[in-house]
């Protein structure tokens, strides 16, 4: 049998070609990592809504940090709103107000407290 001949005898070459696959073209390693559009525009809600449930935690811990927080979770989520990421910038924006509302409640009671205990203080 020779090494040209598909094995019946009738002389016909066989057919040992491979499939030509195109060469694809390399992309540079920078596309790769682009973050698409919507990723780039919901940075400022993303930040809100972490400074904001942030704000709640330190409640317990740190009052100073409990305003720094909860007015960035605030403004983040106002400035993220417009950007996109809508969803996330209420949480920050509603977590932001409702510390700042019970640290606001707790420095008031703190503050009458202080006053009734002064009061009769004075008159003992």
């Amino acid at each position: 049998m020779d090494e040209f001949s598909n094995g019946e005898g009738n002389g016909a070459p066989i057919n040992n070609t491979q499939p030509v696959y195109e060469a694809q073209p390399i992309n540079s390693g920078a596309s790769r990592y682009k973050q698409s559009p919507t990723e780039e525009k919901i940075g400022f809600s993303v930040t809100s809504m972490v400074c904001g449930i942030a704000s709640l935690v330190f409640l317990c811990i740190n009052g100073y940090m409990v305003l720094i927080l909860a007015v960035l979770g605030i403004v983040f989520g106002v400035l993220g709103k417009k950007k996109g990421g809508k969803g996330l910038a209420i949480t920050g924006i509603t977590c932001g107000i409702v510390a700042l509302a019970i640290y606001l409640l707790i420095v008031l009671m703190a503050i009458l407290g202080f006053a009734y205990i002064a009061s009769n203080f004075a008159t003992m």
